[in-house]
């Protein structure tokens, strides 16, 4: 009902009058006549013409919007792509991508964009998207346009993969600019890097790897296609604790802890071997002895399957070295002349008074 121009029909009864504002997106005003008495004439609707384009596309993004096209994008030969729909898109209007057009729905104008199929180019080649609106008096928006490469193949695996022997670095080859990651056994990254454009990447490890460990080395190209791994193993320049060991009673067994799957070696103080055996899957060892007796010393040392070798434990022979439970059972006579329990088999007894004498043994 808002007044947008005024004017006087001529002598000739023609009129022309000026609209403030210009109407022409489609608006409709009424148009009537009034003479000088105060008499109305009937209304007349009239339909401005519309010449107003509407705003251009917000967006438009190819697969997931990262600038390539991979495998698991492409469906049926088609990628999608979405185009972001501008606030005076209206239902009616038609998107139009690389010269297909689609008619905007009411359910389009709500959700704010329209997703469309388009065919993807061979591997390799780019797909330039552009995209329109056009309304129904056919004026067409500005164009938005976005590029693609169509990137489906993963990068091969890596090659010629290698550690230092100090165990800081991981070098190898593989497909240029592709992204170098290293993970150890539990699925942890040591090391991230990038193959060069000669094909050749060094990556630091942290922390260094010196013990024998596993590590799994992959590339994955700017597209996200992952290559297959290669398993690698560290050099394993770490010597294992020195053993637990203990020498039995006898002086012919020798009893520890060590590595597991190390191998046990016992030396006499001439540095001849007296025995030697391999630690289980726990690390534990019993190993057979050229007896050694009271007093005299041996060394015992665990060596890796890398050949690295413990520092010795010492330890020192003799019949019994290992000292005897405590006795049980033990029972005074009624008469108080003897005393009976359980010890020890072939241990000596003694009784010791409470002012530190011995008043028997046996």
């Amino acid at each position: 009902g808002n007044i947008v121009g005024t004017g006087t029909v001529d002598a000739d009864g023609k009129f022309e009058v000026t609209l403030d504002p210009a109407l022409t997106d489609g608006e409709e005003i009424t148009v009537g006549l009034e003479d000088a008495a105060g008499n109305k004439s009937p209304e007349v609707a009239v339909t401005a013409p519309d010449t107003t384009a509407p705003d251009a596309p917000t967006e438009v993004v190819i697969g997931n919007g990262d600038d390539y096209i991979t495998a698991n994008e492409i469906v049926e030969g088609k990628v999608e792509v979405s185009i972001g729909l501008p606030a005076n898109a209206k239902a009616g209007d038609s998107v139009v991508v690389n010269g297909d057009s689609t008619v905007l729905t009411p359910a389009d104008i709500d959700l704010g964009q329209i997703t469309v199929q388009v065919e993807a180019p061979a591997e390799g080649a780019t797909l330039t998207v552009e995209a329109i609106i056009k309304d129904a008096a056919g004026n067409e928006s500005g164009s938005k346009i976005v590029q693609a490469i169509v990137d489906t193949k993963a990068p091969e695996a890596p090659t010629d993969v290698a550690i230092s022997d100090d165990g800081m670095t991981v070098t190898g080859a593989g497909e240029a600019e592709t992204k170098v990651t290293i993970t150890d056994k539990d699925g942890n990254i040591v090391g991230t890097g990038t193959v060069d454009a000669d094909g050749k990447f060094e990556v630091t490890l942290d922390p260094a790897l010196t013990n024998g460990e596993e590590i799994t080395v992959g590339l994955e190209d700017a597209a996200g296609n992952k290559s297959p791994e290669v398993t690698v193993t560290a050099p394993d320049t770490t010597a294992p604790d020195a053993p637990e060991a203990t020498v039995n009673a006898g002086g012919t067994e020798v009893i520890g802890r060590a590595e597991p799957g190390s191998t046990i070696k016992i030396t006499d103080k001439d540095n001849m071997v007296i025995g030697t055996g391999i630690t289980n899957k726990f690390g534990n060892f019993t190993v057979f002895i050229t007896p050694i007796t009271d007093g005299e010393k041996a060394n015992v040392t665990a060596t890796d399957a890398a050949g690295n070798i413990s520092s010795p434990t010492e330890i020192m022979g003799g019949k019994d070295t290992l000292a005897p439970d405590k006795p049980t059972d033990v029972v005074i006579s009624e008469d108080g002349t003897s005393i009976s329990g359980k010890a020890e088999p072939n241990s000596i007894i003694e009784v010791i008074t409470p002012n530190g004498s011995v008043s028997g043994e046996t």
